[in-house]
């Protein structure tokens, strides 16, 4: 977790909203339910966000995928997505590990372009 993330946190579990330790808690203070908390808590921050409507697990896809595009090996983002077995981050997330690949074979290409004899 990033520390100015975890710094955001813990301010705000300083002060919890109950007595749960739940982030996202309703006016009784028990937990909301799925539907509740995309509809009470996720939408409206996207929206405040400008982000397009989506659901929780597009935002873990999304981490992934810009986790492995950066150039994280696969066992970093398999530990960090709670995988088992790096297969498993790797059936899903395949195609953007292949991406990284050409992404970084063109770039040695060019860099091997600027000392070509010609």
């Amino acid at each position: 977790m990033p520390p100015e993330l975890e710094a955001r946190l813990r301010k705000f579990l300083a002060a919890p909203v109950s007595d749960t330790g739940l982030l996202f808690v309703n006016r009784n203070g028990r937990p909301y339910s799925a539907n509740k908390l995309r509809e009470k808590q996720l939408h409206p921050l996207l929206k405040k966000l400008g982000i397009p409507r989506g659901v929780f697990h597009t935002a873990r896809h999304g981490m992934s995928s810009e986790l492995l595009e950066a150039g994280a090996a696969l066992p970093v983002v398999q530990r960090q997505m709670r995988h088992s077995d790096p297969r498993i981050t790797l059936g899903i997330y395949g195609h953007v590990v292949g991406n990284a690949h050409r992404s970084a074979v063109e770039a040695h290409a060019k860099n091997v372009e600027k000392y070509a004899v010609n």
